[in-house]
């Protein structure tokens, strides 16, 4: 028996193999994640730290290491799968599962720093309006599952009247 893990996130745990090999290593981001408050200057400020950092908790949208720091959490990441015949009821494994179990049994630089959603919510008067502190994170992470979370509970900004679903909503964010 062999883990389940599908196409889209065998590449995702390929991304972890990559970094590791960079060197000095570097950020890594997810092609969803818009930046906000993050400039050039201060990545080169979290950048001077060499230890490992996601800014996402256990997502992993948004990190930082060093190569060898790269290293060590992807070798704790595999060290940490699974057997297969623990992964009953387990869909399809994740890096995002994975990063989560390396924290839970070691500590780990997680921040809050990145948005998990559209900034938006309706006032009483049915208007979209932006809340201002979210935009001061250091990024936004718009998923597909959150794009379509937003567009369900109508806080998706509506870039014209053409966007008739969830699916397009997704496919459009970054208009």
């Amino acid at each position: 028996k062999s883990l389940k893990v599908g196409g889209y996130n065998r590449r995702c745990y390929w991304r972890w193999l990559a970094m590791a090999a960079i060197e000095g290593g570097g950020w890594m981001s997810d092609y969803d994640l818009f930046p906000l408050s993050l400039s050039a200057e201060k990545g080169q400020e979290i950048a001077e730290d060499p230890s490992f950092k996601s800014f996402a908790l256990h997502v992993p949208c948004l990190l930082h290491a060093s190569r060898e720091e790269w290293d060590r959490v992807i070798h704790r990441m595999i060290e940490l799968l699974p057997n297969p015949e623990d992964t009953e009821g387990i869909l399809d494994l994740t890096d995002m599962l994975s990063l989560r179990e390396v924290g839970r049994e070691e500590e780990l630089k997680w921040s809050w720093d990145v948005a998990p959603q559209f900034p938006y919510s309706r006032n009483d008067n049915g208007i979209l309006e932006i809340d201002c502190e979210e935009g001061q994170r250091l990024a936004i992470h718009l998923s597909h599952y959150e794009c379509s979370e937003a567009f369900q509970h109508d806080r998706y900004p509506m870039i014209g009247d053409d966007i008739k679903t969830a699916s397009e909503a997704v496919s459009r964010r970054g208009d």
